[in-house]
């Protein structure tokens, strides 16, 4: 009934179990120049002495009458002072979630004069984070909670940068007429503290003269610096409340100055930092002359580049010497590799035997031409130029120049050509067996014009051998032959095909695949009576027999030690 009374400005009195509700005009609560106002607050979660005592001197403008049973709370006071009551209100009066954390906590309420907030979280970043802030911009009032320690930095912070003559600056403004001054803001380039008598550094530092920076460590801090007059330079980093001994590093690394404090000084002196110049370390020059004898120095050469960066080479082809002139260990990576290149290059000979043989008669050599592969798994095909192209692989146990008799004296086979070259491995070598067919042609003044045009069997191979003593073989044969005349022009008929196979040392690649048919004539006559003229017909009798010959290619490869 006393709240009633005070916040609805009424006398209320009982007399005999009646109660009485008149005007109250009595009391009244005056403030000089301005009329007081009344408001009621229920107080949920706090009690008027905690708001007292965050409030601290904001509240003690204003009169408070307390309900501690019903927490009504009823103030008294000018409406700028009851608007920051009430926002403080809202701000403190909230439920406890962790009763343990809260009553570690402490909660702080500071009016904000020339900074805000922002400039707070800036100036100080990792003390902003550790405290729960809450700011109006209206009333410039800062709740901050948090533990004491970093409440009592947090004051301290305040004290030092929320200050006039801090953030504001007067300039004069040069006039022939009277106009007032005008204020600008300047921030300190950096803020010192102090905490357990270690001191901590902190700012964000923006291209500000290292001299300018040195002058603000020294205000701040107490401690004296002797700058050398030479020291120049901008200062461009971001200090996060970073010890002093480390902070003077990094300020001093930003602005290219040695910041230091020697035993016996009660000062710092800051230097600039001398560039010392770099000495560079020579190795010892050697020279080598070497002979390459199976390659040449353009082979070695990009072999070398990326080993031998600071090697001089000098090469005379004449006598295959290659002179050089470098660091000791460049050249023995040259010499390295000469060792595992300059080597002979191995030989390969090539046994070329063409055969004619009756057909049925290939498998006395060895040769199968049901498959169509070769037992090593490579398989053979020609295009379409050579369609019936057959290949076989012949075992090295096989004696070819021993079945190749015995077929002579069956007379089953006939040798058309023995031809044997030796190449180098990797190399192509030709092998031509046949005739250079000349061919006329006639121009357009009348002219005859002769050219020569190889008809026969042509082999291009081209050997290499393996490090496992294999051979891979690249070989295209070709076969040409006359075909006809046309205005007495011969007709030039080829068939080609091109296959890689590996073989072993030793071994014979069969290719065939070209058939021609002979036909034989053979009389049998009764003697002396078989010769009479026109008569002799009746004493003799003629058989004509077809018989299929295939031309067969035998390729033995054999490596040369």
């Amino acid at each position: 009934m006393k709240i009633l009374s005070e916040v609805g400005g009424i006398s209320i009195e009982e007399s005999d179990k009646v109660t009485y509700v008149k005007p109250k005009t009595e009391e009244k609560v005056a403030v000089p120049g301005e009329v007081a106002k009344t408001k009621l607050y229920t107080l949920r979660y706090i009690t008027l002495s905690d708001l007292q005592r965050v409030g601290g001197q904001i509240v003690k403008g204003i009169t408070f009458s307390f309900d501690e049973k019903t927490g009504l709370l009823v103030a008294t006071g000018k409406e700028e002072d009851l608007k920051v009551l009430e926002d403080l209100i809202s701000k403190v009066d909230v439920p406890k979630k962790e009763e343990g954390l809260v009553a570690q906590e402490a909660i702080r309420l500071f009016v904000l004069k020339y900074v805000t907030l922002e400039d707070i979280q800036r100036t100080w970043k990792e003390l902003a984070d550790r405290l729960k802030l809450s700011y109006d911009e209206k009333t410039h009032l800062l709740l901050a909670q948090g533990n004491e320690i970093d409440l009592k930095n947090l004051e301290d912070l305040i004290s030092k940068i929320d200050r006039e003559d801090v953030q504001r600056k007067v300039v004069e403004v040069p006039t022939t007429s009277t106009v007032p001054t005008t204020t600008q803001e300047e921030k300190p380039i950096l803020i010192v503290e102090k905490v357990d008598d270690k001191l901590y550094v902190s700012g964000d530092i923006r291209k500000v003269d290292i001299r300018d920076v040195i002058r603000e460590l020294a205000r701040q801090s107490g401690y004296s610096f002797a700058v050398d007059p030479k020291v120049s330079g901008f200062v461009d980093l971001y200090l996060n409340r970073l010890e002093w001994d480390r902070a003077l590093e990094l300020i001093g690394r930003s602005g290219g100055v040695l910041i230091e404090k020697k035993d016996n000084q009660i000062y710092y002196t800051v230097t600039p930092i001398q560039e010392v110049p770099k000495v560079v370390e020579t190795k010892p020059l050697r020279s080598e002359k070497i002979s390459l004898n199976y390659i040449t120095f353009d082979i070695l050469k990009p072999l070398v580049t990326d080993k031998a960066k600071d090697v001089k080479f000098n090469y005379d082809s004449r006598t295959s010497t290659l002179f050089m002139e470098g660091p000791s260990d460049q050249i023995d990576e040259v010499l390295k590799v000469v060792k595992d290149v300059d080597k002979p290059t191995p030989q390969v000979r090539i046994d070329v035997n063409v055969l004619e043989v009756t057909k049925g008669k290939t498998k006395d050599l060895g040769i199968d031409w049901s498959t169509g592969a070769i037992s090593s798994g490579i398989k053979i095909s020609a295009p379409a130029g050579w369609s019936s192209l057959s290949v076989s692989m012949i075992s090295a146990e096989v004696s070819i120049p021993a079945v190749i008799k015995a077929l002579e004296t069956q007379q089953a086979a006939k040798i058309l050509a023995q031809p044997s070259v030796t190449t180098l491995s990797d190399k192509q070598t030709r092998i031509m067996i046949g005739d250079r067919v000349p061919i006329i042609t006639v121009k357009s003044d009348g002219t005859k014009e002769v050219t020569y045009v190889d008809a026969g069997i042509i082999l291009d191979v081209t050997p290499k051998v393996n490090p496992d003593k294999t051979i891979t073989a690249l070989i295209k044969p070709q076969v040409s032959t006359i075909s006809g005349f046309v205005q007495e022009v011969p007709q030039i008929s080829t068939r080609e095909a091109q296959t890689t196979v590996t073989l072993k040392d030793g071994q014979t690649l069969a290719i065939g695949g070209l058939i021609r048919t002979e036909d034989i004539e053979s009389i049998n006559k009764v003697p002396l009576l078989g010769d009479i003229p026109i008569l002799g017909e009746l004493f003799k009798s003629k058989k004509v027999q077809q018989t299929d010959k295939e031309l067969i290619i035998l390729i033995t490869l054999k490596i040369l030690e």
